[in-house]
């Protein structure tokens, strides 16, 4: 780890950026998921940068860059934001990411990288700095370095490196040969094109558009059937738009099948009226039995945080409407069964409190509704697609995805993914899904790691104040 001073000084950012190609690419797209092993190294090799904090600095510009640089065309295209403007938003984010970075190699280099307290000090700094992230701001865990591993299913299930390969085999045989019980599960993908979904004139062909796809999945008979978030982008149980909730309620009457249908709660011209964003589900009569709301919203998309800062950004809320946070979130009973259902609407599902919260009300399997058109053909539909496989594992239950333009499908307990659309197609699908009740260790325990975290950062600051020499 000695290096010449002007080697250092050259050295450092160089590697930097190594390290942030590396984890870029370790993730979707294009998934090189091996290299998150390596991805770290060439940092340790630049702590004894005379500014440690630059190499992971531009270690986190890389990473970050790779991870939201489709943010900048969002803002563009459903903003009405200028390149002028969007860039350098999309900028201030990455920045914001990459701090984290950089203060991870900054605190690292203040112990000996021989010292064997070095390695477990390293993990608890970057294990805590990523639960920062996840609540920070309102939180932005998006695509953290764990995410990368969702191809590589048996180490998903494991803590311990040494027993990833025998447990998480014997894990991933157990739950692919006995299945349990399931049931049919119907997927409706629209394909809605962002700028044509919140359009008041185009209410009635969406509305018909669903229910056509509706009554050709229904010839499959499944026993429930899903649409993504927002699929019906009105006020759902609003007097004005009666019409069209009627049509659900006689597509769930003709069909005899329930359905759980994305919408909106509001109230039209009630100023200042609460919206929420909904998922609400029919039975085989056509009448609302019980609704979830989602409950973390996306900041600038659905709220806009600080508005005194970032009033430039409500043309995003504009979009889709200022929403309220739902209360809780709480599994839905399927009319006619036993199954109980954990929905978690669109950014919730890179938040696996939430998941873990689903599955210990008791649901049965999880459902993940979104609308992924915002990202256009960029990397982050597959990101996000991605980041649902690790709920699976986590919480040991299958996931069916209803987006509107894709990626839908269904992902096992054991994370595989037994079937997914393409990006853009007009589709529908009926899969059997895995029922589970059993619960996993994170299910259990939850973060558990951070207390130990903690009082690792907590001993090596100490070590590293109180000078005391390192054991050998």
């Amino acid at each position: 780890m000695t290096l010449s001073p002007r080697m250092r000084s050259a050295s450092g950012p160089v590697l930097g950026v190594l390290s942030g190609v590396l984890y870029a690419l370790s993730i979707p797209q294009p998934s090189f998921s091996y290299l998150a092993w390596i991805a770290l190294v060439p940092l340790f090799f630049a702590l004894e940068h005379k500014r440690p904090w630059l190499p992971g600095l531009c270690a986190g510009l890389m990473a970050a860059t790779a991870r939201t640089y489709w943010i900048s065309e969002t803002l563009q295209l459903y903003g009405n934001l200028p390149l002028s403007v969007a860039i350098p938003t999309n900028a201030l984010l990455i920045v914001y990411m990459a701090l984290y970075t950089g203060l991870f190699t900054w605190l690292c280099s203040r112990l000996d990288f021989k010292q064997r307290l070095f390695a477990p000090y390293a993990a608890a700094v970057w294990t805590l700095f990523e639960w920062v992230q996840s609540w920070m701001i309102s939180g932005f865990p998006w695509q953290l370095i764990g995410y990368s591993q969702w191809p590589n299913l048996p180490i998903l299930p494991s803590l311990l490196l040494l027993a990833i390969l025998a447990w998480g085999n014997a894990r991933l045989k157990q739950l692919d040969e006995h299945p349990g019980p399931s049931m049919d599960i119907g997927i409706v993908q629209g394909n809605i094109p962002q700028d044509r979904k919140w359009k008041v004139n185009r209410l009635a062909w969406t509305t018909a558009h669903y229910a056509e796809l509706t009554e050709q999945l229904a010839q499959q008979a499944p026993d429930l059937i899903i649409f993504p978030e927002t699929a019906l982008p009105f006020y759902f149980n609003d007097p004005l738009y009666r019409p069209y909730r009627q049509r659900m309620e006689q597509l769930a009457q003709t069909t005899g099948i329930p359905l759980l249908v994305g919408s909106l709660e509001g109230e039209v011209g009630r100023r200042g009226a609460p919206i929420y964003n909904r998922a609400f589900m029919l039975d085989q009569e056509g009448v609302q039995t019980e609704t979830a709301d989602k409950v973390h919203l996306v900041p600038f998309g659905e709220y806009l945080p600080l508005p005194a800062l970032f009033q430039y950004l409500e043309g995003l809320t504009a979009e889709s409407g200022q929403f309220a946070h739902g209360q809780a979130h709480r599994t839905l009973a399927i009319p006619g069964q036993s199954t109980r259902v954990g929905p978690f609407i669109c950014y919730e599902s890179i938040f696996p409190e939430i998941t873990r919260e689903l599955t210990l009300q008791g649901a049965d399997f999880l459902v993940n509704t979104t609308n992924d058109a915002w990202f256009g053909h960029t990397a982050a539909p597959y990101q996000h697609f991605a980041m649902s496989i690790i709920r699976a594992v986590e919480t040991g239950r299958s996931v069916v995805r209803a987006a509107n333009t894709g990626i839908s499908g269904v992902i096992k307990p054991s994370g595989r993914v037994q079937y997914m659309t393409g990006l853009f197609e007009t589709t529908t699908f009926v899969q059997p899904v895995d029922l589970h009740d059993e619960m996993t260790l994170y299910t259990r325990l939850g973060n558990a790691i951070l207390p130990l975290c903690l009082l690792l950062f907590a001993y090596g600051e100490w070590k590293r104040r109180t000078h005391v020499p390192p054991l050998n």
